[in-house]
Formats: structure tokens, sequence, C-alpha cells
């Protein structure tokens, strides 16, 4: 009773003399008065109280249970009426022997907790479950105990009957009839063993409280494994395959425990099992795609014991093998645990040489380091395989890797068979050739292999693969520095180091090696970055670390794709800023060649576009290019292929200057002023003409010079700024170049909703550029401001580094920000860019900077007010962008952030207002659902947000009553789109209020129905006047 919560307290007279009914009834009512007559209210306890007054009850609790049976079991008191003094099971209708009560111990037992478990009162059921489970256990002890003391009494008597001399028939007699009681025991405790199971746990497994079921699911385990003879059969199996299909995951979970312990106690488990395993493996294989990570994570480990038994083919494999790609790192984790077997299960299948066990003339403990690397090499190949069977690609190869390193590590960082392997080396002198493993790798294998090399090497320098998500549901943007301890701080300087003396050696030939292959070279190119350039210095290598340079340069200059692009110029940075001594000269003269290389060659691609824009544009490339005819003897399709080689080049000429520039600082302009005037000159004529149409160009190309040059402006008013003799004409050329870039990002602005309407990348391109200059600028302004002031600059030169858009300026960039905000329905978007109608971190971003720039520089206000418009329904990534919004306002004043939520509602009534009046009750319900969404971003119990709803309040009503009298057409504004805000409102603001409302109260006629919703909200306010919240 206490275990149940129950203060109920039953004598030994009243349980001889009541029935086992009225004791449950009596318990129940009783139990039930003491919480006042509900039954809802016996869940309700508080669990702090029965913590702290049953603290560690549950053990004890169990304890008396095992005890109580032990003890009975040695005192012979659990067999008594169930055994007669001669050693035979008693039958119905012998005498038994006097004893206190006429009911044996066992079954008043087995009464009293059948009917407990089955009572109403759920803590009293559960007490009552957990003690009948309890007396299972003890059971099969008792019955462990007695069949060794059986054994132990046959193996006496066999060699007391054996004996060669003349042996004790008293002895034997005694034995015997010690066997014989022994063994009725044993058959007498199993009985009682299936009674309580037929009493109480076939009741209570399907019982509606998860907890009772998980204990029996967890019980019943625990006896097959103790007792696998007795319990490991159908009739009791099959109550593990029902509770598969559980709708509680921690019955799941137990069950998938269960199960998992008894495949890994015995091989012979398996063998007892075999119908089980045919009618339910396959709901357990269903089982890794569980809702729950932990089920799903043990359904792993019991599907990767059934394939180690081979009670599972191989091809049921793969359903493992795509858990590596899994959200959740548990799971991925138990999957990667099964990796060795299987790729070991998969060599097996493919009849591979084993490596050889003995070699004459080596070493035995080369020979172990061999077959080492032999199953490194299995391991590597059957990750490779993995990730080809998961449609490999750069993200699934980071999965994969991040996946298998807690296990895998060290085969994953072994860094010279790497390289072996992909440098295609031959098998040593003396070693057998393995057809299967010292193979070719194809170009695909290849790939996967170098995003394997790539992802070890970031992983075990210290970087997270993967992008974590927070608490909101959101990724971090990019994968970022490990946290990391002082023995994990060693261990990836080791690796760095280890790694370091591997590409020293390798990475010249694997360059040369793969030199063609795009999708090889560029991990390979990643991998540099990690690279400790000192190594080169210690060990006087420069000219080989100058010959990787000069093969990187090469590279960069064969490939288009991005990411060998941006791969080359991230090692140029690494060189340029971790070198030292002649290493750093090397760097930065490679540099400045490349930048050259890169001026030069679009120089000459845009004279050449210039060439053939002045000739006959008689015909022209369907699409995104003019295609010009020389001359009548030249054909179309030579002037389509030279146009196409033109633009080809411009395209990854651009994609590299975009590389560098978003790293480095232009290095061949910056003391040339000549160079950098037709550096800026060529790509402004190039965005000129495509800003007024004169040249039809691809609209990447537009938005890769956007880009560019608006990084190039960064670059230079950075180097403007921290030049000691700054001159007046310098900052003026500046300003000139930027003036000119505004003007024709505006008018691309323009084009990207007409000529250019068909993608949203130039209209992104054109809002980048422009936000991030503008950012730049208020930046050093505010850095460097200090510094060119003591330097006896003029703050009107320095004021026009500034940049200070008209209103219309403003408009046409933020209506261009505010149409990549939007998210069309559902399938109406189609072909290429489907994908980016997303919520776009970027877009967000921009828009922020834009809304915080007109209200810290500007007085139109209008870029924070519309970006509010898009709250709730424009991605998760704008929503963080207002609330970031609305930090920043606090710190300016309430009056900022009242101003600019009442300048939001106001332009949206605006459009109610001249809207369509047959969709005006469906707008006048949307603008309603703004007005919320907006006040649901102030919280009542801040001051500074009281103050901020006040100034809402204010101004709105300001907004509706300009004059001495209201405008008419206005007066729903305040129903509509004030009264959301009352119930923020402190009570003396309101009360403030009263007055102001009561004069413009008198001043309409309030019979008219015009005058409804002012009466609405003077009342909605009168309440709030009062201290209660009006609905």
């Amino acid at each position: 009773m206490q275990a149940g919560g129950s203060a109920t307290t039953i004598t030994s007279i009243e349980l001889m003399d009541c029935s086992l009914e009225d004791i449950g009834a009596r318990v129940l009512s009783e139990f039930a008065v003491r919480n006042h007559d509900s039954d809802v209210l016996l869940e309700n306890s508080d669990p702090r109280i029965a913590k702290e007054l049953t603290k560690s009850f549950r053990n004890n609790y169990l304890q008396f249970w095992d005890s109580l049976i032990r003890d009975s079991c040695q005192t012979d008191l659990l067999f008594l009426s169930r055994i007669s003094p001669s050693g035979r099971a008693e039958r119905a209708g012998e005498e038994k022997p006097c004893l206190v009560s006429s009911v044996p111990l066992f079954d008043s037992l087995v009464d009293l907790i059948t009917m407990f478990s089955s009572t109403r009162a759920r803590k009293i059921r559960v007490a009552a479950t957990e003690a009948g489970l309890q007396l299972v256990t003890s059971l099969i002890q008792t019955v462990k105990l007695h069949a060794d003391t059986r054994d132990m009494k046959q193996r006496q008597l066999d060699a007391e009957i054996n004996k060669r001399k003349r042996s004790n028939n008293l002895m034997i007699r005694t034995l015997k009839e010690a066997l014989v009681l022994t063994q009725n025991r044993v058959n007498s405790t199993e009985g009682m063993i299936k009674e309580t199971f037929n009493r109480v746990f076939t009741h209570r497994f399907r019982d509606t409280d998860a907890n009772i079921r998980t204990s029996c699911m967890r019980s019943i385990g625990h006896w097959m494994r103790d007792h696998p003879l007795f319990f490991l059969s159908d009739f009791y199996l099959k109550y593990l395959g029902w509770s598969l299909n559980d709708k509680n995951p921690d019955v799941r979970l137990a069950v998938l425990v269960a199960l998992r312990d008894l495949y890994r106690a015995s091989s012979e488990n398996l063998a007892l099992m075999d119908t089980f395993n045919a009618r339910f493996m396959y709901r357990v294989i269903e089982m890794l795609d569980d809702i729950d990570p932990r089920v799903a994570a043990e359904a792993v480990s019991t599907v990767g014991l059934l394939l180690e038994a081979s009670v599972l083919p191989h091809k049921d494999a793969g359903a493992v093998v795509s858990l590596l790609l899994d959200r959740s790192e548990h799971v991925r984790c138990a999957a990667a645990a099964l990796i060795p077997s299987l790729a070991s299960r998969e060599s097996r299948n493919r009849g591979a040489v084993p490596p050889p066990c003995y070699v004459t003339h080596s070493p035995a403990t080369k020979i172990h380091n061999e077959n080492i690397r032999d199953t490194s090499r299995d391991t590597i190949m059957s990750v490779v395989r993995i990730i080809k069977d998961l449609q490999g690609s750069r993200a699934r190869s980071a999965i994969t890797v991040d996946a298998l390193w807690s296990i895998h590590h060290s085969t994953l960082s072994d860094w010279e068979l790497l390289c072996r392997m992909l440098l295609f080396e031959s098998p040593e002198v003396g070693k057998p050739h393995d057809p299967v493993s010292d193979a070719e790798l194809t170009s695909n294998d290849a790939a996967i292999l170098s995003n394997i090399f790539a992802c070890a090497v970031r992983r075990a320098c210290g970087e997270q693969l993967l992008r974590r998500i927070d608490a909101r549901g959101m990724t971090g943007g990019r994968a970022t520095q490990r946290l990391s301890i002082k023995a994990q701080r060693k261990e990836k300087e080791y690796a760095q180091e280890t790694f370091t003396k591997a590409a020293m050696n390798s990475i010249p030939s694997l360059l040369c090696r793969w030199s063609s292959d795009a999708a090889v070279i560029g991990p390979l190119i990643e991998t540099l970055r990690h690279v400790k350039l000192e190594h080169f210095l210690l060990m006087h290598r420069e000219n080989d670390f100058e010959e990787i340079l000069n093969c990187i340069g090469s590279l960069f200059f064969q490939h288009s794709s991005r990411r060998i692009i941006d791969a080359c110029v991230e090692f140029t940075f690494h060189a340029i800023t971790n070198s030292h001594g002649a290493l750093n000269e090397i760097s930065r003269k490679f540099c400045e060649n490349s930048f050259h290389k890169i001026s030069e060659r679009l120089h000459h691609v845009f004279t050449a576009m210039k060439e053939r824009n002045g000739c006959n544009t008689s015909h022209a490339h369907e699409g995104n290019i003019d295609l010009i005819c020389d001359s009548g003897k030249t054909s179309y399709a030579h002037s389509t292929l030279q146009n196409r080689e033109i633009y080809f080049q411009l395209h990854g000429d651009l994609a590299r200057l975009n590389a560098f520039l978003s790293l480095l600082p232009p290095p061949a302009i910056a003391q040339n002023p000549l160079k950098k005037f037709n550096f800026f000159c060529d790509l402004t004529s190039f965005i000129t003409s495509a800003a007024h149409g004169s040249s039809r160009v691809s609209v990447h190309a537009v938005a890769l010079a956007l880009r560019a040059l608006s990084l190039a402006l960064r670059h230079d008013i950075l180097s403007l700024l921290h030049k000691k003799d700054l001159s007046i004409s310098a900052i003026a050329a500046h300003v000139s170049i930027r003036d000119d870039f505004i003007f024709n990002a505006i008018a691309l602005a323009k084009l990207s909703d007409g000529l250019y309407s068909g993608s949203r990348i130039l209209a992104k391109a054109v809002i980048s550029a422009v936000t991030n200059l503008i950012i730049c600028c208020q930046a050093s302004h505010v850095v460097f401001d200090t510094g060119l002031r003591r330097a006896g600059i003029a703050i009107e030169v320095l004021e026009t580094l500034e940049l200070r858009f008209s209103e219309s300026t403003l408009r046409t960039i933020w209506d261009t920000c505010n149409r990549l905000l939007d998210i069309p329905a559902e399938g109406s978007v189609q072909g290429v860019d489907a994908e980016d109608y997303c919520a776009d971190g970027e877009i967000s971003r921009l828009a922020y900077g834009l809304a915080m720039y007109d209200i810290a520089k500007t007085t139109h206000g209008f870029v924070a007010a519309e970006l509010l418009a898009n709250y709730g329904h424009a991605g998760h990534w704008t929503d963080h962008a207002i609330a970031a919004i609305f930090i920043d306002l606090r710190h300016l004043g309430p009056h900022a952030a009242g101003s600019t939520v009442t300048i939001s509602l106001a332009s949206a009534f605006e459009e109610i207002v001249v809207g369509d009046q047959e969709v005006a009750v469906d707008l006048e319900e949307a603008f309603v659902e703004f007005a919320e969404r907006l006040a649901g971003l102030f919280m009542v119990g801040s001051q500074r947000d009281r103050v901020a709803v006040r100034c809402v309040v204010e101004e709105g009503l300001n907004f509706v009553v300009p004059t001495a009298a209201p405008n008419p057409m206005r007066l729903s504004f305040l129903s509509l789109g004030l009264k959301p805000f009352i119930p923020k409102l402190a009570t003396k603001d309101a009360k403030s209020l009263i007055d102001p409302l009561n004069t413009v109260l008198s001043a309409v006629r309030s019979e008219e129905r015009a005058a409804l919703p002012l009466l609405d909200f003077v009342n909605c306010v009168a309440t709030r006047a009062r201290g209660a919240c009006c609905r």
C-alpha cells in the first residue's frame, strides 16, 4: 500500500476474513477520498513529495519481494501444500499440513498481486505490477538454484553408482530421494512462474500506462536471458514481437534492447528464435526509420547482430548504410559502428584474396603492418562504395566521414595510404597481387576518395564537417572550428604535422596526376590550406613550395569550376597570411602575377566584345549573347563558336576575379594608378553597356561583374583610408567611380524587372553589391573618422565618402529587395531558379542592412516600415532579421520603434482603403493578423516596450486624427490596427488617453455607423484603464 501511495493498512485478520474484492474496493475508495473523490486526480500527485518520502524506496521495495521468495525457498515455506513430505507433489483432496492460514503462501501472494495490478488506481497498479514482475524474477533465480543443486546431486549419484568398490546403498537411496525432491521443486517453481506470468504479465503488457508496458518488456527480456530453455519459445517470444508496434517509443526501445541482449548473449539463442526471427525481423528493419532516434539507433545495433549472424541477407545492409546521412548524430554513430563488419563481410562475399600470413624474407613486424594496411585499404574502399551507393556528393561524403570518424579515425587519417591509393602505386615486391584491392580507381571512385581525403583532413584539424542545428531549428552559416581541450589540441597538431609530411611528398604528384579531372583536383587543393608552411623553410624546400604554387596557378586558369577556383584562392590567402621570409615573398609575387594575368585576360575579352559590338548585328544568338557577322564570307556557325569562346572566357575570368577579391585586395593595382584606372574603367564600361542595353550579355556575367566591382571599391576605400598621404584627388576619383557604379546598379535594378526578368540572380547581385558597399562605407567612416581628422583632412572631404541616396533611388533599391523577399505559391515557379525562391538568409541580411541605413542615415523611414510587413510570411530568416531590427530600434529609443511600427501599419492600411472592395473583408482580416503579429513583438513585462507601445498608440491616433476632427476614412484603423496593442499598454498610459479620446468622440456623431470603430476602440482603452484586458 505504501509503494502505491496509499495510507490504507490491512491487518492479517482482515486478510483472512475478507474477500479480495472487498479489500480492493476499500483500498480504491479510501485512495480516491484522499484525492478529493476524483479519479483524474489519482495521476496528479506531486512527484517531488513522493520522491522525498520514498527516496530509494523502489530498490528496497523490490528487495523485499526478492528476500521474501528466497527466504521462503530456503525454509521450504514456499513449497508447503505443493510438495508432500515424501517429496511428491500433492494432489487435490489430499490432507494438507496444518498452517496458520488454509491458503498457501504463494497463492495468497499471487491473488493479492493480481487483484491490485488490475485496479483503476494507476500508482497501486504500478506497484503491484512491479511486485509481480519481481516475483517472477526471484522465482527464476530459485529455479536456477534448485537446478544447480539437482545437477550436483545427479553427479554425486553417478559417481557413487560407478564406484569400483562396493557402493553405499544408503547414500544412493538418500541421493535419489534428494534428486526427486529437487526436481519436484524445480517443476513446482516453474509452475509458479507460469501461473504468475499468466495472471500478471499477460494482462499488464498491454496496460494503458506506458511505464508499466516498458517494465514488462524489460523484465521479460531479463527472464529470457536468465532462463532461455523455459522462455525462448514462441509462446513467450510473441509478446516481444507484438510490442514492436507499440505507440510509445520507450516500449519499443525496451523490446529492441531485450532482443539485442538475447542475440549477443549466445548463438544458441538465435537457433531457438528462428521462427520469431523469420516472422519479426523485417519489422525490426522497418524500425530503422523510427521517429525516435533512440529507437532507430537501437534498431541499427539489433540489425547489425542479425547481419553478423547471417540471419539477414547482405542486401538488407543498404538500409543501415543510408542512416549515415541521418539527422541524428546518435543514429549516425550507431550506423558507423557497423561499417567494419559490413566491410569484412563484403570482402568475403567478393572473394578477395586474403593478405599473406607469412613471408620468409621479411620480419614479422613488417608482416603485421602490411596486414593492417590491407585491412585499412579494404575499409576505405568500403567507405567509397558506401558513398557511391548513397549517390555520393560532396555533402554526403562529409556526412559519412563525420559519422565514421569516432570509430575509423585512425584509418581515415592514414595520409600515406590515401595518397598511395590516389597515386595507384603498385604492390611491393614479394607481395601477391590482389586484383580487387590493387586495381586502379575509376574517375568516379577517385573523386569520392579525394572528397574523403579532404573531409578527413578537415576533421583531423579540428573543423566541424556538419552545420550544427541550434535550439531554434536553424543551422549555422559555416562549419566552425571545434572547441577543444589541451589533449585535443595536441592531437590536432600531431595530425597536422603528419599530414604536412605526407603532403610535401605526395601532393605535387597528385596534382599532376589528376590535373585534368576537376572532380578529383578540387578536394586535393582544399587540403593544402591545412599544411604547416614552416616545414618548407625548416627543411629548405622553398623550391618545392614554389613548384606547388606554380601548379596551383596553372590549375587556377585551366579549370572554371568554382570549387577549384575558390580552393586555389584560399591556399594563396593561406600562403600569404601564414608564411614568413622567402615563402611570403614567393606567395605575394604569385598573387600579383595571378591578378595581373586576370586583369589582362579580362581587358582582352572586353576589347573583343567592344569590337564585335561595333560590327553589323544582323544575327544574334538565341538567349543571352549577341552574335556579330564579321563579313559576308564568315559563316554564322564560326561566329557563334567565337562568341561562345569569348563569353566562356568572360565567365571564367570574372569568377576568378570574384574569388580573389573576396579574400585578397587587388595587389597589381594598389601601387599603380594607371592600372587601377584601367581596371575600374574596364568593369565600369562593361556594366554600363549592360545597364543601357547596348550589349545583351549573360545575366550571370553581369552579376559577377557587379560583385567584382563592388568588392574592388570596398578594397579601394579601405586602402585610401589607410594611406598616410591621402589626397583629395584620390578621394574624388574614388567617389566618381563609385557614383557611376551606383548609377549603373540602379539602372540594372530597373532592368531586373524588365529585360532581365527571367532570373532573380541579377536582382540579388544588385542588392548585394549596393548594400555591402553601403555597410563598408559607413563602417569605414566610423572607424577612421578620428584618425582622418587628426591627419588634417577636412570634414567636408570625409563626408564625400558617405553614401546618401535620394528617396527615389532608395525606393528603387528597396522595391527590388522587397520583391526578392516574396515567396510565391508552391508550384508557381519552375525551372532552374525554383530553388532560389526559398527563404534566403542572404537577402534577409541585406534587407536588414538597408533598413538600418534608412533609420540611421536618412529621414525617409519607409524601408524598415515596409520590411515589417513581411513578418510571419516571408520565411524564418526574414523573421529573424525583423527581430534584430526591433532590438536595434529599442536601443535607438521608444520613439524610433513606435514610429517605425506606425508607419508600417499606416502603409498597410492604405492598401485596404485603395484596394478592391470585393476582397475588402479578406484584406481587413489579413491586416488584423498583421497588427497582432507586430503587437506580439512587444513584451508586457518590459518597461521599454510599454513606452514604445504608448508611442505606437499616440502616433496611430495622430494618423487617424490629424486635425481637430478625425478622418472618417481612417476610423477603422483604430479597431483594426491599434486595438491589438491596447493589452500591451500600461494602465496609467491608458488612463491618460481617456480625455483625448472623449474629445475626439464629442466631435463625431456616435449614432452613425462610421463611428462604431471609434466607440469600440474607446471602450477597449477604458477597459484597459481599469486594469483589465480587452478582447
